[in-house]
């Protein structure tokens, strides 16, 4: 039995697993998912990684829209086994000119030489009665989304492309450069159809202008909100407040117990998530540049 097919088994007896670290989320994408697998006595580990390749170059990373990826322990994993059997994966790992991964939060590595680590930080919603969560939510957010049920509507919706542009409009408005593709996003929005593990909502005023749209996908356990885009036009109306809001009581209708809102770099909308009252959760970045020519290309391009 194939190391791929020893890992699919893994999955199919643990529903619990991320959603991201499903074959069929995996299947997502047109370059081919490999595993590597390390155990001991009866604690086991797995490296799931993609080979990307543009020019001469050979990348791993994170695909887009996937926000954790690579490592996955089993349940049973203590933590000085995990830090054991990361270092065994990697080496494990094929030639590559950069590696660049972000691993499941609460997953922390120490040093793992020659791969750089910095931890960075997600926000977590534990999922309880919807009105003590709410009852918990900053006085300005709470006035914030009472306003904006006055005069907006929220509805699902289908429309991948429309999705799309405003995502992209509100990214590029933050002067943000990287952004999913609309290939794969359209990619993700039908598989979370078919498989009923993900929702498309917008928000939009008596006139139908939409202010705000969201993607959130979920599992078993948690839900996260993947994606997302407001219009600038209408910054001040409180949509993507009353949005955010509306996806975690759809979340919480669900069961699950968990809402990931997923980690930024940028502080503001850092403390917009934090309005929420979460709790900030460290997951680690692991990155490797082994190619000298490659470093030196980032330099040039960073001039």
């Amino acid at each position: 039995m194939s190391t791929k097919e020893i890992y699919k088994q893994y999955v199919e007896s643990d529903p619990g697993l991320p959603l991201f670290f499903q074959p069929q989320w995996l299947d997502l994408y047109q370059m081919p998912w490999q595993v590597i697998m390390a155990e001991e006595l009866d604690q086991r580990m797995f490296l799931i990684y993609f080979e990307e390749r543009k020019m001469v170059f050979r990348f791993i990373r994170n695909p887009q829209g996937t926000p954790y990826h690579g490592i996955l322990p089993s349940r049973n994993c203590s933590p000085e086994m995990i830090q054991k059997l990361a270092c065994k994966l990697l080496q494990q790992l094929p030639d590559y000119d950069e590696l660049h991964i972000d691993l499941l939060p609460g997953l922390v590595l120490t040093e793992v030489s020659p791969f750089k680590i910095k931890q960075r930080r997600t926000n977590i919603l534990t999922l309880t009665d919807k009105s003590d969560l709410f009852n918990h939510f900053k006085p300005s957010l709470q006035r914030q989304i009472r306003k904006a049920q006055r005069h907006l509507s929220i509805e699902e919706h289908h429309d991948h492309h429309a999705f799309f542009t405003l995502y992209e409009t509100s990214l590029k408005q933050r002067r943000v450069n990287e952004f999913l593709s609309e290939t794969i996003l359209q990619k993700i929005i039908t598989f979370c159809k078919e498989a009923h593990c993900g929702k498309l909502f917008r928000v939009y005023d008596r006139e139908q202008q939409v202010h705000a749209t969201l993607l959130l996908v979920f599992d078993k356990v948690r839900a996260y909100y993947l994606l997302g885009g407001t219009d600038k036009q209408f910054n001040g109306s409180g949509a993507m407040s009353y949005l955010m809001w509306h996806a975690i009581q759809y979340a919480c209708d669900l069961g699950l117990k968990e809402f990931d809102f997923e980690g930024s770099d940028q502080d503001s909308i850092h403390r917009f998530f934090q309005n929420f009252n979460p709790k900030v959760v460290c997951y680690t970045n692991l990155q490797h540049q082994p190619s000298k020519v490659l470093k030196q290309l980032r330099k040039w391009q960073q001039h």
